[in-house]
């Protein structure tokens, strides 16, 4: 979170709050994005407003630029002075993981390889130096970023090319230009949560083109945008907001969302996951 980042342990059931700081047991930077943690070459990795950072899981310390013993060339990637923005971390094909560094460039990094790719992006003007969000389409090949107030951004793997979409230039099927989360179902639609509700677009061509799938009310107008969008099982979607928890369960071409309210005294939702056991947890 922007407060601090934490472990949980499971056998105690105690939390713990990962330090400030240089050396192995603590991290430079605690301040991560909504969707980050990926379970990759014996630990996790996460990227924050700091850079890259990995738990290695095997001698229960964390790396990082200022602890590098394995001399990994990703804790050495430039940053830019003053531009430090958190972004979705999210799994890749095989061994990598997707990410966007420093607010200007699509990185792809290999855990096994230490193999860096990054691509050029340019943002809109609009966009905000914060918490962009990633999600990656399997079956064409093409990343997809979501950016606050800056639109979406599609890029072909194969072509090695960014197309751009906003609500002014994609005939309204974006509810805004305001996104903060992405995520794919099971039928390869892309889930697009923003401050006015939810878009599920149809991705074809490559990314080039969209077109708009559900505008039942349900998921226009939200009075607080959807802070993750979490999918378990391929099967149920979760979707926090300002009265509660919609999801969608066993996910259909028909969008039929049930909704989970807050208990008393609480009044919003950022993130939201399931266990599998018919129980949520919400923040």
């Amino acid at each position: 979170s922007d407060e601090g980042m934490y472990i949980f342990e499971k056998e105690t059931e105690s939390i713990l709050r990962i330090p400030t700081g240089r050396d192995e047991n603590s991290l430079p930077n605690h301040v991560g994005s909504y969707k980050t943690g990926v379970k990759s070459g014996g630990g996790i990795w996460f990227y924050t407003r700091g850079g890259m950072m990995f738990f290695n899981a095997e001698f229960n310390h964390f790396e990082h630029k200022y602890h590098n013993p394995r001399q990994l060339k990703i804790f050495d990637l430039p940053s830019t002075p003053g531009i430090g923005a958190a972004s979705y971390t999210i799994k890749g094909q095989n061994d990598e993981i997707w990410f966007i560094a420093n607010q200007r460039w699509l990185t792809r990094y290999n855990t096994s390889t230490d193999q860096i790719d990054t691509f050029a992006l340019s943002l809109s003007r609009e966009s905000w130096h914060c918490c962009q969000s990633v999600a990656l389409d399997t079956v064409n090949q093409v990343v997809w970023v979501g950016t606050r107030h800056g639109g979406l951004y599609s890029f072909d793997l194969k072509e090695e090319k960014f197309r751009h979409f906003t609500a002014e230039n994609s005939e309204n099927i974006l509810a805004s230009n305001y996104i903060n989360a992405l995520t794919f179902d099971k039928y390869n639609q892309l889930w697009v949560g923003s401050d006015n509700g939810i878009n599920i677009l149809r991705t074809e061509d490559y990314g080039s083109t969209l077109s708009f799938v559900s505008n039942r009310s349900d998921f226009i107008n939200l009075k607080y945008q959807g802070g993750t969008l979490s999918l378990f099982d391929n099967r149920t979607l979760y979707m926090p907001y300002f009265h509660g928890i919609l999801f969608e369960k066993h996910i259909t071409d028909m969008v039929t969302p049930v909704e989970i309210p807050l208990p008393n005294g609480l009044n919003s939702t950022m993130y939201v996951h399931t266990d599998g056991k018919n129980r949520y947890y919400t923040h």
